[in-house]
């Protein structure tokens, strides 16, 4: 790829139905776009097609107009994207990405659909319901394909030797209305969480979000402040890694991988079938315990993870009613 051309990336989201992901990137929108009417710095991105603009343009009518938030998502909508920083010399693109809207029906790793999108991605936006969270026991069991999503696109891209980033994040966090106490229940299994997606190798860091409808006489204000710092992370940790270089998805088999791993990635590769990816798994496991931690541990590149992780804790936000 020329120095000078900006990269694209191509940007998985999951999660559940009804989680919030069509939400958050129409509030991502609102807030970056206010910003850029007012600030004379800073990055902000903006439709690169008019079908992404009036897809956007209408999700947003339709909160204001309502005071509701749209409903889930029924089918896969491609959008696009670019993201431009403004500085003293004036404005430039920084990068592309692309974006797709999924249902939460096929966020399912036996989905031909969505193994795909997974494939071909670079990053990921993984969302968790907050809300759900603080009032729901049982929500972790709900997620728990969620997690294990991150943790194969992890493996996946130790496989291929990729540099793969995760933005969790924490959706309809100003509904939250929970004490002390259920916030510490809540902190105690971000913990496991932390530890499961730490053995992984996942790189990572957390966000909540607060997209709040606000009633001003005739219409409805849009409050989404700090809504895009999820996804401004998760393009610019990629275009660090990507200055030069053409982007690599997690599909990419290039680079330095052992005998074992390309044997795994190839099976993998080849077929559709889930059966096929938890064995790949199992194996990876296996290898693990039977080699001893320390050969896990001794990559030669620093880690990133401790870096990345964890960049807020829900003791600390604001809690609305």
């Amino acid at each position: 790829m020329p120095k000078n051309t900006p990269p694209t990336f191509n940007l998985l989201s999951i999660g559940h139905r009804g989680v919030g992901k069509s939400v958050f990137l129409a509030g991502c929108y609102a807030q970056l776009h206010r910003s850029r009417l007012m600030q004379s710095k800073g990055k902000w991105f903006e439709p690169a097609d008019t079908k992404s603009r009036l897809i956007l343009r209408d999700m947003l009518d339709y909160m204001k107009r309502s005071g509701r938030y749209p409903s889930a998502t029924m089918k896969i909508t491609d959008l696009a994207f670019k993201v431009k920083s403004r500085e003293l010399q004036g404005d430039f693109t920084l990068c592309e990405f692309r974006w797709a809207d999924i249902p939460g029906e096929i966020c399912h790793l036996d989905n031909p659909d969505f193994q795909a999108l997974m494939r071909n991605s670079h990053g990921c936006c993984v969302f968790i319901d907050a809300a759900a969270l603080a009032r729901d026991d049982n929500y972790w069991e709900q997620i728990e394909e969620t997690i294990n999503q991150i943790e194969v696109i992890s493996a996946l891209a130790q496989q291929h030797n990729v540099s793969y980033f995760f933005s969790l994040i924490l959706t309809k966090c100003d509904q939250i209305n929970a004490d002390a106490k259920k916030l510490a229940a809540i902190e105690k299994k971000w913990e496991s969480l932390n530890t499961r997606l730490t053995s992984s190798h996942t790189v990572y860091r957390r966000f909540s979000t607060f997209i709040i409808l606000v009633p001003t006489g005739s219409s409805v204000a849009i409050n989404t402040e700090g809504t895009a710092d999820p996804i401004l992370w998760l393009v610019s940790e990629l275009s660090k890694v990507y200055k030069t270089d053409e982007p690599r998805s997690v599909g990419n088999s290039t680079g330095a991988i052992d005998k074992e791993n390309r044997v795994k990635a190839s099976s993998f590769l080849g077929s559709l079938e889930i059966k096929v990816l938890i064995a790949l798994i199992g194996v990876s496991v296996i290898a693990t315990l039977g080699f001893g931690l320390g050969i896990m541990l001794s990559d030669p590149e620093p880690n990133k993870t401790q870096e990345t992780k964890q960049s807020q804790s829900l003791s600390g936000i604001s809690l609305k009613g």
